[in-house]
């Protein structure tokens, strides 16, 4: 039925069966008059399909916000790294022969926080991740632009500080700096040494386990509450792949949280040589693409409730001809990225080289015409690749994996499956306990 009616999907949930009509969002019982109707190949819901897919954004929200409440940035301090990662995304590039990595000069680093002072002087706080390669090879400029941020900073603004780290330089002052600060930090680790030494080695190729692991465990004995407040890891799972490994791995420790992702070097390798599909690594509890541990049950509640607060909207009619994915956000309103030229991206996950992404620089600004030209771009590629799908709606793709994703190949059927045990948890969970709506609009994710 799902290749002949794309738009509807019926859902085993609330103990009888429900159809959802994608075309108008809206959810029926599915009795046997509506079973007959679905019989008919003249029915009304035989070949629905969005007439298009756009955006209707407003510029002008979209200046106001970025002019002064910019919430997140992401901020490159240098392209060199100390380890060189055998699936790294920039490994052929940035440390060929050919070229050198580069790191950001005083001036650029000093133009770009008076930026971040001025754009985000009418918010509340802002948070800053420091960037790389390796970002601790930039200490100084980390310590330079945070102690800029709290000189310059005349609004009584609030500046948090992330950094992404591979935790080798995770050592003696730098530990003592981080934590005076409340520097939350985002370690790499792949595992147990025996997973994690067999693609994330030093220059010389030599593992990197033993002294990241020693680093950690130094963090936790001198500063166990920093450990457990702040530091968090970063997983690339690699083949042959158990996602068990990590899971088992990680509740060992008493951490915050972990990101476990599949890595773009990886996905084809599963693939071919593993014979494992990205629609496989979807079990029962959770997306693969972000699996939190937590020792805290209401953090694990929290995870819950934010993965079903995108569902609250299903039921609601809604007869929009014209569509634009939930998973896409609005450009300069979230987040931006700064590289270590000063050019302003969408985000650290989109593709550098395409100037799609681009939108300015810190010494000229904000280029606002380039938003029109993005959407005409994401418009373009969507067009006749989405218009037919039920969970088109809860989509996750987003402008990082626009052009990336094989339509209606495997990362398609993955979501299709993780949006469908999402919509039929949620119903479920309405239908069955009477305060279930009022515990949502209670609750802000944002």
């Amino acid at each position: 039925m799902e290749n002949k009616k794309s738009l509807c999907k019926i859902f085993d949930c609330c103990d009888t069966k429900i159809l959802y009509n994608g075309f108008d969002n809206t959810l029926s019982e599915l009795d046997s008059e509506l079973q007959n109707v679905l019989g008919n190949e003249d029915n009304i819901y035989n070949n629905q399909c969005f007439e298009g897919v756009s955006c209707e954004y407003d510029i002008g929200l979209i200046k106001l916000k970025s002019s002064g409440m910019l919430r997140h940035v992401v901020f490159s301090l240098t392209e060199d790294c100390n380890f060189r990662c055998k699936y790294c995304g920039y490994h052929d590039n940035r440390f060929s022969s050919e070229t050198s990595p580069k790191s950001i000069n005083e001036a650029t680093l000093v133009r770009a926080l008076d930026f971040i002072i001025i754009h985000s002087s009418e918010g509340c706080d802002t948070l800053i991740s420091f960037y790389g390669g390796e970002p601790l090879l930039k200490l100084d400029s980390i310590k330079f632009a945070i102690a800029y941020l709290e000189k310059k900073n005349h609004w009584g603004h609030k500046f948090y500080y992330r950094l992404t780290t591979n935790g080798t330089l995770l050592k003696g002052n730098v530990v003592d700096y981080l934590v005076s600060k409340d520097v939350t930090c985002t370690i790499s680790l792949d595992g147990p040494a025996y997973l994690h030494d067999r693609y994330r080695v030093y220059k010389d190729n030599k593992p990197t386990y033993s002294d990241i692991i020693e680093n950690v465990k130094h963090i936790a004995k001198k500063y166990p509450q920093y450990y457990k407040n702040n530091i968090r890891f970063n997983t690339v799972i690699s083949p042959p792949f158990n996602r068990l490994i990590p899971k088992s791995y990680f509740e060992k420790s008493n951490v915050f949280r972990i990101d476990v992702s599949i890595g773009d070097y990886f996905r084809d390798i599963l693939n071919t040589e593993h014979g494992i599909s990205p629609t496989d690594l979807i079990d029962n509890n959770t997306h693969i693409v972000k699996i939190n541990f937590s020792s805290d049950e209401i953090l694990k509640d929290m995870n819950f409730i934010e993965t079903m607060k995108k569902y609250m909207c299903i039921g609601i009619k809604d007869e929009r001809k014209f569509i634009f994915p939930s998973g896409f956000c609005n450009p300069l309103v979230k987040r931006i990225h700064i590289g270590v030229d000063g050019k302003l991206m969408l985000c650290e996950r989109v593709d550098e080289k395409n100037p799609n992404f681009h939108f300015g620089n810190v010494f000229d600004g904000y280029n606002y015409e380039k938003i029109d030209l993005l959407y005409r771009y994401t418009n373009k590629i969507l067009e006749g690749n989405c218009n037919k799908c039920w969970a088109f709606r809860f989509c996750d793709a987003c402008f990082a994996t626009l052009d990336k994703i094989e339509y209606d190949g495997d990362y398609c059927k993955k979501f299709r499956k993780y949006a469908e045990r999402g919509i039929t948890n949620y119903l479920n969970l309405k239908f069955y306990n009477k305060r279930f709506d009022s515990i949502m609009n209670s609750i802000s994710t944002d």
